[in-house]
């Protein structure tokens, strides 16, 4: 995105989708102005929501068509901005689309990394897998633990509607995490493995164990909300309920 915003300024021709690039600055400029310094507090919220329409505006999805690596980027960032606000169930579709469509391109398949002729290639697809795997695991925990709970400015997605996550954790574990390496030191004509230098921490570090908070929360929920039989219910319920009264239960109602 660095060289096309510096063609953009230079006035030189996108070889991309011009329309899809413009928008996807927007919505990048509407998640910068929910932070920046430079704009009123009080003003922060207009400002994102006239970038983020513009984004609207700019967006053209057909149906039809194969995907791409843009339209993907756009979709999450989307959903980023989404979840911030209170359109929780668009949050939710938009996760979706970006998730099909980086399933349509192989994303999340380990034997797709082998066709990409560099490192940072390599490296950019495992990024968007995986914001595809952190805001599925968002959306999810938002739809079991409602609206109302907050993680900065929102929560994670299926949890709101009690939805279920869309990619398993098979899925989600193929393809490796992407390199805790900054992009400066990935070779874009190799595909050795990047080293970042020991004296320097990669920003990339909060974003792999991000991703690896969000599986350990994925594992917590499916724990805690796996349907259980009617007998087992049933068991339960006899065991919290019925025997209170003699203390069988009491310990964990306390």
């Amino acid at each position: 995105m660095k060289a096309e915003y510096v063609q953009i300024w230079q006035g030189d021709t996108l070889h991309y989708d011009e329309n899809m690039v413009m928008c996807t600055f927007n919505v990048i400029f509407a998640l910068a102005s929910q932070l920046a310094d430079f704009i009123a507090p009080e003003k922060r919220g207009t400002s994102a929501d006239e970038y983020f329409s513009r984004a609207k505006g700019l967006f053209q999805f057909n149906l039809w068509e194969t995907g791409s690596v843009g339209l993907i980027q756009c979709l999450l960032l989307m959903a980023q901005y989404l979840q911030s606000t209170d359109s929780a169930h668009q949050c939710w579709i938009v996760t979706g689309l970006a998730i099909r469509n980086a399933q349509s391109l192989g994303l999340h398949l380990p034997r797709s990394m082998a066709h990409f002729c560099s490192a940072s290639e390599q490296q950019l697809a495992s990024k968007i897998w995986h914001g595809c795997v952190l805001m599925d695991r968002y959306v999810t925990y938002i739809a079991f633990q409602g609206p109302e709970l907050s993680f900065s400015s929102n929560s994670v997605i299926s949890m709101t509607f009690g939805r279920p996550a869309m990619i398993s954790k098979v899925s989600s574990t193929a393809v490796p995490l992407p390199f805790t390496v900054d992009d400066e030191f990935i070779s874009t004509d190799t595909t050795s493995e990047p080293v970042q230098p020991v004296e320097q921490p990669s920003i990339m570090a909060f974003y792999a164990k991000s991703l690896e908070l969000y599986e350990i929360m994925n594992d917590v929920l499916l724990s805690l909300y796996k349907p259980i039989s009617d007998e087992r219910a049933d068991e339960i319920h006899e065991f919290y309920f019925n025997n209170t009264a003699s203390g069988g239960g009491k310990q964990y109602l306390s």
